[in-house]
């Protein structure tokens, strides 16, 4: 499945395998308005054997959008996760309401805003769960400068669990995050706080080149920054360091791209260390 920015749902094709769900789906339109709702299972990836659905774990809502605006897009929706594995990182029930509101000005301004609550009972912990996220974003296209860059400023927050009674650790979901908050993996949307700013240009027809900054920063202090990839020891202080992010995009044909990416992480005080990160890579995608 794959809805709105893919922030908190999205098929994950940056991964070898896709990330899949079973169960139903369907569309209802009626004027500006379409709307999807979907119960799911997980299907976890194994390996070994042929995926089958995880129904201890199910993922359900309702995702809305609305295009009766001018030069504004919006959707709503509404997401349960119900978690009931065994474990105390596991045994949840969570739910999340949220809006994305974006668009373009005629002077060729850029802007989106995304956000919400997340609520529920963390049943492992024995807690509540109250938490929430999102994202600010203005941006602008140059395009009567040379290889017409387009740059943006962003803001994104998401809770970190403060251990005041509740469960504060926002629930990432099921997002595309190697796309957001750093090619690195390094993190991901919770207990996060980050201005970045993405700078886009295209050089010429068939080369593109994207180079995106990040401070990185603990919205707690005290809780962990988790990582997409495994989370590194970790001290209470805020800081987690800053990440570039460096990618050309060459379009050899209609069907056929290369990608040739570097990424460097400066580590901040939060991490347990002393080496900083380096991450390079290339990619031959073809499509069909």
């Amino acid at each position: 499945m794959l809805f709105g920015s893919q922030r908190l749902i999205s098929p994950l094709d940056w991964a070898n395998t896709r990330r899949t769900f079973e169960g139903i789906r369907t569309t209802v339109k009626a004027g500006d308005w379409t709307a999807d709702g979907f119960w799911t299972a997980f299907v976890p990836v194994n390996p070994s054997d042929l995926d089958t659905a995880d129904w201890k774990q199910q993922f359900y809502g309702v995702y809305a959008t609305y295009a009766g605006l001018k030069n504004v897009n919006l959707d709503t929706y509404y997401i349960g996760y119900d978690d009931r594995r065994a474990g105390p990182n596991a045994d949840f029930s969570l739910h999340t309401l949220g809006a994305r509101l974006w668009g373009t000005t005629q002077n060729d301004w850029l802007w989106e805003v995304e956000g919400g609550p997340q609520f529920g009972r963390q049943s492992g912990l024995g807690l509540d769960h109250d938490a929430g996220f999102c994202t600010v974003g203005m941006g602008r296209k140059l395009a009567d400068m040379p290889w017409s860059p387009t740059l943006w400023f962003y803001y994104d927050y998401a809770s970190g669990n403060h251990g005041a009674g509740d469960f504060n650790r926002f629930n990432h979901l099921f997002p595309l995050a190697h796309k957001y908050l750093g090619f690195i993996d390094a993190v991901q949307r919770s207990n996060i706080q980050s201005p970045n700013v993405l700078l886009t240009m295209q050089p010429t027809k068939k080369l593109g080149l994207l180079c995106w900054y990040y401070h990185f920063q603990a919205d707690s202090a005290t809780d962990i920054v988790p990582s997409v990839g495994g989370t590194p020891t970790q001290n209470n202080v805020k800081d987690f360091g800053d990440e570039l992010d460096i990618l050309a995009t060459i379009n050899l044909n209609a069907r056929t791209e290369v990608w040739i990416g570097w990424s460097h992480l400066w580590r901040g005080d939060k991490i347990v260390g002393t080496n900083d990160a380096d991450f390079f890579y290339s990619q031959w995608q073809l499509n069909f």
